[in-house]
């Protein structure tokens, strides 16, 4: 069995598409080139969410396909996606996964594993290493994000001055157009005019 787990705490109205596109992961990293389908793993996608992600007031919403003009017939791929509601807590029946909803929607501690998660939560939060660690990996998921902008700007900044000259635009309509389409000054827009 595969897990992926994720915390969820304000709602961007995309969870089913992330899900969806999990479930693609996960099948393409956990079979080898070559190998049969049958041995692919049951696989479980979990959101846990601080919030009602379907607006249904339930404490978790369990996904597997089923047909739509028989719905006695489960399709049996082994891939489950499961979202949990924490807003929710009090209608969950099993009593380990309410304590755990309860604590993480209003920070009760009521049984032991749950304390066990509190401890290791206040353990991370004062662990100064790990927050530096953290901060490391979100300037550098930054740094790639702001090149890979600067990058696809480029290449659009190229192909549109490319484009132009083909169809015969003198160099000061393509000056213009860059300036209009990307926001660039004069000086900057001729530069790329004669790279």
């Amino acid at each position: 069995r595969i897990f992926d787990i994720e915390m969820q705490a304000t709602n961007q109205g995309d969870l089913a598409k992330r899900s969806r596109y999990y479930q693609g992961m996960i099948d393409m990293n956990h079979i080898e080139k070559g190998a049969t389908y049958h041995q692919l793993k049951e696989s479980y996608i979990i959101f846990i969410c601080t919030f009602d992600p379907f607006n249904q007031g339930l404490p978790r919403y369990t996904f597997d396909y089923i047909c739509k003009e028989n719905p006695d017939i489960l399709l049996q791929d082994e891939a489950h996606k499961i979202f949990f509601n924490a807003s929710a807590y009090s209608k969950e029946e099993d009593g380990g996964s309410r304590a755990f909803l309860q604590y993480l929607y209003g920070g009760e501690v009521s049984t032991d594993f749950v304390a066990q998660i509190d401890n290791k939560m206040n353990q991370m939060k004062s662990n100064t290493e790990w927050g530096l660690e953290y901060m490391t990996l979100a300037m550098r998921d930054r740094e790639n994000f702001d090149e890979g902008n600067r990058i696809g700007l480029e290449q659009g900044i190229e192909k549109l001055v490319n484009t132009l000259k083909e169809f015969g635009m003198s160099d000061e309509v393509i000056i213009e157009q860059l300036m209009k389409q990307y926001g660039l000054t004069h000086l900057v827009a001729k530069k790329h005019l004669h790279q």
